[in-house]
């Protein structure tokens, strides 16, 4: 396991290393997720791996987040297409969900820590503005119906941490999901992507911001005469209710 950089040991140095060691740990955790034994050594591990990136983020906060998505494509892509679709009779996710022992949770998860670190380093979210867009798009294909709730739960709070930084580049990605709800499958298959809205970072901190706010809210006004499920409207009431609330903060 990783060890402190010596005294000539640069971090870049050191951060290949640490990227080798979560591939190491991503292949045990995608072996125990594959037998539903996971141990308390592999968890132990990933706890380990998540502090150093975090770390290492500091200084390579770009690098880090291009290499977690980039190892999360190369994984054969963890299905939950036997998930029901969406009813208004629904109750909201649990946080049990919100956790699993998939090697894709591990990276997204993983993600998670070192936007977040990198957020709280710096409110300006200056450092989240290097984070190639790749890494939101990755994000983002993630939050569908054929991915595990705790996958896309992990994967909406690395938007919404990006959004603070890419608000302009989220709103894309939900405006053209949002103009293609046609029929009552689309509608109810659009819901877990409305529930990730409630983590952006919608705001009026600068005029960028507060265009791409406006922006998405008149696309939202525009969506609902046409919006006729009770799931999605009852989800776009909800995530609206996070959001707006930073948004007056």
């Amino acid at each position: 396991m990783l060890s402190r950089p010596a005294g000539g040991q640069s971090t870049a140095n050191f951060l290949k290393e640490a990227l080798a060691q979560v591939e190491t740990v991503l292949e045990r955790t995608a072996a125990e997720f594959e037998t539903g034994r996971p141990s308390s050594e592999t968890r132990g591990s990933q706890a380990m791996i998540g502090r150093w990136l975090v770390v290492l983020s500091r200084d390579h906060l770009a690098d880090i987040c291009v290499a977690l998505v980039s190892l999360a494509a190369r994984l054969h892509t963890q299905s939950a297409a036997t998930a029901p679709m969406p009813r208004k009779a629904d109750g909201p996710e649990t946080v049990a969900e919100h956790r699993d022992d998939s090697p894709h949770f591990f990276l997204y998860d993983s993600l998670r820590k070192v936007l977040a670190a990198a957020a709280e380093l710096e409110p300006s979210s200056a450092p989240l503005r290097c984070v190639p867009e790749s890494v939101l798009s990755s994000c983002f294909g993630r939050l569908g119906l054929g991915h595990p709730v705790a996958v896309r739960h992990a994967a909406s709070l690395c938007v919404g941490l990006l959004s603070t930084a890419q608000l302009s580049a989220a709103v894309d990605h939900f405006l053209a999901g949002l103009a293609k709800l046609s029929t009552d499958r689309e509608q109810r298959e659009w819901v877990p992507y409305q529930r990730a809205v409630g983590m952006l970072e919608l705001s009026t901190h600068s005029a960028e911001q507060a265009a791409s706010t406006l922006r998405y809210l008149e696309a939202l006004a525009a969506a609902m005469p046409g919006t006729d499920r009770g799931v999605l409207r009852a989800e776009i009431c909800s995530s609206l209710a996070s959001a707006l609330d930073r948004l007056v903060d």
